[in-house]
């Protein structure tokens, strides 16, 4: 299905993804990049917590078109890994007992249909220490990565004790979404890819 590797001392699954799913991981930066250059562009960008005129985290951060969503491959396949995810770590003891999803979100602060979505980050960009609450798993695919800047995943216990990926192109993490990341100050002058997304049960 795909490789898969643990991070050390923290309930990170890392997969490599594969070709065929990663052609349309360019589709859906394609897209957001288009939004990021357009010159209605603002209209797009998100404003929340993270990304505002006062406390810009990345340079620009927007969603994902829902129908690069449905019409995915990329869409089921997480599921199936997030679904492996939750028996490898006994995430729930309920989980075989549920459906996981790709919510959805839609409000002014964050105008998504899925709850996933694109981040562009330059030299003075960073993701302080955060978490993705209501959420169940949280999930970042590392699309451009060119100086290897870490996620930073810390213990839900020890704020000051962290264990680091460093974000290796074409994979997928997938975490607790109450586990607190950052990624630190960015000091190269390249381009920083992400997208992030969220998934949450579905008792049925």
């Amino acid at each position: 299905m795909s490789k898969v590797k643990k991070l050390k001392d923290r309930p990170v699954l890392i997969f490599d993804i594969p070709d065929i799913i990663w052609n349309e991981i360019h589709e859906m930066v394609n897209e957001s990049r288009f939004f990021k250059d357009h010159p209605l562009s603002h209209l797009k960008e998100h404003h929340n917590l993270g990304y505002s005129e006062e406390n810009k985290w990345n340079d620009y951060q927007c969603n994902i078109s829902p129908y690069l969503i449905q019409k995915s491959f990329w869409f089921p396949w997480t599921l199936r890994l997030a679904e492996k995810y939750c028996k490898l770590f006994g995430f729930d003891n309920k989980a075989v007992k549920r459906n996981i999803l790709l919510p959805c979100r839609n409000s002014f602060q964050h105008d998504d249909f899925y709850d996933i979505w694109t981040n562009f980050a330059y030299k003075g960009n960073k993701n302080p220490p955060h978490y993705h609450p209501p959420a169940d798993i949280a999930g970042v695919i590392y699309y451009k990565n060119p100086s290897l800047e870490p996620t930073h995943f810390y213990d839900m216990n020890e704020l000051k004790k962290s264990v680091q990926y460093p974000g290796n192109e074409q994979t997928m993490v997938l975490f607790p979404a109450n586990t607190w990341h950052e990624v630190k100050e960015k000091q190269d002058d390249d381009e920083r890819i992400t997208i992030a997304f969220n998934l949450n049960f579905r008792t049925i």
